[in-house]
């Protein structure tokens, strides 16, 4: 068995509520030569998540297959479907989310512990 399928054994539950297609890492995606399944292991990425909003996922995930097209031809004519725009309004205020979510989890317990 090789170091990549002994890491990312489709077998094991990375993300229970995840369709089959998504638990698997994007590199074993893009096999599948769909923008939209790349673009939703994207997403599942909890570091890209804790960071980029969705459409901003959408947006990278559309700049990275158009300058890697050369080199992704599994992919050529395909584009990620259009989607609404969720509007937030201007005066939400945002969360401050540390890179690493575990830190948040770390810092949560510890203002728990304190209390």
């Amino acid at each position: 068995m090789s170091d990549f399928n002994r890491i990312y054994d489709p077998d094991r539950r990375k993300v229970a509520s995840a369709p089959d297609d998504l638990r698997r890492p994007p590199a074993v995606v893009f096999g599948k030569s769909d923008p939209e399944l790349v673009m939703q292991a994207v997403a599942l990425d909890p570091l890209t998540a804790s960071v980029l909003t969705l459409k901003e996922i959408r947006d990278m995930v559309a700049e990275m297959l158009t300058a890697e097209a050369r080199w992704l031809p599994q992919f050529a004519g395909k584009k990620l479907r259009p989607v609404p725009t969720i509007v937030i309004p201007k005066d939400v205020k945002r969360q401050e989310v540390p890179l690493d979510p575990a830190l948040a989890i770390a810092n949560r317990f510890t203002k728990l512990a304190r209390a």
